[in-house]
C-alpha cells in the first residue's frame, strides 16, 4: 500500500493529469504490435491509472522485441522510475505527433529506497515507450523517428 502511494506521488504530475485515463479503445491499435524504425515490438499498452503505475514492475525480464507505451491524456512533462523493475530500459519520450524528442538509454533497475526519477526534458511528451536496454542503439533510434501501428 505504501509503495503504491509514494509511487503516485513520485509520478507527480503525470499521474495527477490524468482524470479517468485514456479511452482504452483509442489506442488499441497499438496493442500487440507498435512499428519504429523500421523494428516491430511485442507491444503492451498502458493508458490507465493502474496500468501505468505498475507498467514493468515485477516482471523477471523484458524480450529484446517487447516494448510498453504509456500514453499520457495531454502533452506533459513526464516522470518515471524503476522501482521494483528488475531490468534496464531505453526510455523514449514522444509528442503528440508520435515523434521522438528524447532518449534516456540504459536506466538501471532500483535496488534501494530511495530511487532516482527520470524526467522527460520537455513538457510535451505525449507517449513513452519503455524497451530494453540497449535497444535503441542497436536498432539506430534516433530523435525524430515517428512510431507507428504495424501494417
Amino acid at each position: 500500500m505504501i509503495k503504491r502511494i509514494l509511487l503516485g506521488f513520485l509520478l507527480g504530475v503525470s499521474m495527477s493529469a490524468m482524470a479517468d485515463g485514456v479511452k482504452s479503445s483509442s489506442f488499441a491499435v497499438f496493442e500487440g504490435c507498435l512499428q519504429l524504425s523500421q523494428h516491430r515490438f511485442n507491444n503492451e499498452v498502458a493508458d490507465t491509472r493502474e496500468k501505468m503505475a505498475v507498467g514493468l514492475m515485477y516482471r523477471p525480464s523484458m524480450g529484446i522485441n517487447d516494448s510498453m507505451l504509456f500514453v499520457f491524456p495531454v502533452p506533459q512533462k513526464a516522470q518515471f522510475w524503476m522501482k521494483d523493475t528488475y531490468f534496464p530500459v531505453d526510455m523514449l519520450f514522444f509528442d503528440e505527433n508520435r515523434v521522438l524528442q528524447e532518449i534516456k538509454p540504459n536506466r538501471p533497475p532500483c535496488k534501494t529506497k530511495q530511487c532516482p526519477i527520470y524526467s522527460s526534458v520537455t513538457d510535451n511528451v505525449k507517449f513513452v515507450l519503455e524497451v530494453s536496454a540497449g535497444t535503441a542503439k542497436r536498432l539506430n533510434i534516433a530523435v525524430g523517428d515517428q512510431f507507428s501501428a504495424c501494417q
